[in-house]
């Protein structure tokens, strides 16, 4: 099951998630979420049973808190790592309203009280999804895999920490078992990917074609590049995907893009539109960009050229930034999008024209 080549799986994956979303659009993509949410749904809860069953594994509750084979699972934050917990924390819980599905999803709605109990059962409906994934991976890190036919050393000490839910379901429960809820896992894959591409051909279709390129477009040219932009989205999505091992690697990137440089963009228009404007975007975005380019990123090889205070050296040269330099960037560039609009405004008032001659003449 573990033993399909990586590039057939995405090939095959990327190919199914192109098609439909060419041919139905938002609609094949709603539909299509919805059978992926209740699959995911019903799936990982269908794994729980069996893998806490599981005769290969020490009590949860102990080795949450005592080292047995390997350190407790449930870890421990100490004092000097709070700005990288706060900044995580941030990011996770402020950096979601940047994403274009997001808007998506609400826009397309019948009604704002619709709108509104979408957002709220998403919410809801988040720890009843991860806490499977949880008890899995608290299983996974009690057990003994050297009683399992994955054998020793066991998947941490393996450095596939990453894949241990997948790993876990194919040798702690039944094959049909972890059938289900590999299917489950590929569920929810799937309905990011489909999102994802009609939310960046949307933006290609409208934001770029429609708005820069051609003003005049007709709704069918439209369309017609949207489908162009999906395949072509698609294509490089696939390409990328057999870089790594991992795609969280790219979706935890895009995340960090997103908190850092578009958060202040975002709450700028909904909350202080009356007080910016795009002089003051643009050289916001510029900077934001800048700062956390300069900044680094191990997990994609980038270096850290800007040094922060209390950073920590790793091995191979890169930086491990204790301040919460994401937050930092945010409010950075937060305060360039207020300075520069409200500069760029009395630069290019008229009154302010009309005092500088005034001056000048007298």
């Amino acid at each position: 099951m573990m033993d399909i080549s990586l590039y057939l799986s995405v090939t095959v994956s990327a190919v199914v998630a192109i098609v439909y979303t060419v041919l139905g659009g938002l609609y094949s993509v709603a539909y299509t979420d919805v059978i992926q949410l209740m699959f995911m749904l019903f799936g990982l809860w269908l794994c729980v049973p069996f893998v806490l069953t599981s005769t290969y594994f020490n009590d949860i509750g102990e080795s949450a808190v005592r080292g047995i084979y390997q350190e407790p699972w449930i870890g421990e934050i100490k004092l000097e790592d709070a700005g990288v917990w706060v900044d995580n924390l941030l990011l996770l819980a402020i950096g979601g309203i940047c994403y274009q599905t997001f808007y998506q999803r609400v826009l397309s709605s019948a009604s704002d009280a619709q709108a509104k109990f979408t957002c709220f059962a998403g919410a809801a409906l988040c720890p009843i999804l991860g806490l499977p994934s949880i008890l899995i991976g608290a299983v996974a890190a009690s057990t003994d895999w050297n009683q399992t036919s994955f054998g020793s050393p066991s998947p941490y000490e393996q450095g596939k920490a990453g894949l241990i839910l997948p790993i876990a379901l194919q040798y702690l429960c039944p094959f049909f078992i972890s059938l289900v809820g590999m299917g489950a896992l590929a569920a929810a894959v799937m309905s990011s990917v489909d999102s994802v591409l009609l939310s960046a051909a949307s933006q290609i279709s409208r934001n770029v074609y429609k708005n820069i390129i051609y003003k005049k477009a007709s709704e069918k040219s439209i369309v017609l590049v949207m489908r162009g932009s999906i395949v072509l989205c698609g294509l490089v999505g696939a390409l990328l995907a057999t870089t790594t091992n991992s795609v969280v690697v790219f979706w935890l990137f895009s995340a960090d893009l997103l908190y850092s440089i578009m958060t202040p963009q975002v709450i700028c228009t909904l909350f202080l539109s009356r007080w910016v404007n795009h002089y003051g975007a643009c050289c916001g975005f510029v900077l934001g960009l800048l700062l956390r380019g300069l900044v680094g990123e191990p997990m994609l090889g980038l270096p850290s050229v800007l040094p922060l205070p209390w950073d920590k050296t790793l091995d191979g040269g890169y930086r491990e930034h204790v301040l919460p330099f994401r937050t930092a960037i945010v409010i950075i560039t937060f305060a360039t999008i207020l300075l520069v609009s409200q500069l760029s405004k009395r630069v290019f008032s008229k009154e302010f024209w009309e005092k500088i001659v005034w001056k000048t003449q007298n």
